[in-house]
């Protein structure tokens, strides 16, 4: 399990100019340093949701993955047009 940590830390560090991707990689080896002082299961659990989160949250970004756009329910850009305006309940 820490070798597939280490392996994808190492092709995460090409992206280390991203703050999402610098993120990712400094709890990856937070958690390699763990695992090598031999720390419990359950001390990881928080750490490892944290990880599976933002790398969740990585492969949902189009600029990282392009495929991401097809599955996405709205524009990213769609603020970011001239005339798109938020809807504002009157209620």
């Amino acid at each position: 399990m820490g070798e597939l940590k280490t392996a994808l830390a190492g092709v995460t560090r090409l992206e280390t100019q991203l703050a999402l991707a610098h993120e990712i990689v400094d709890l990856i080896d937070r958690e390699v340093d763990l695992l090598n002082r031999r720390r419990g299961e359950k001390t990881l659990e928080g750490l490892r949701k944290r990880v599976a989160n933002l790398f969740l949250q990585f492969i949902e970004t189009p600029e990282f993955n392009p495929e991401a756009a097809r599955f996405s329910a709205v524009p990213r850009d769609l603020m970011l047009r001239q005339n798109v305006q938020p809807i504002i309940s009157t209620q």
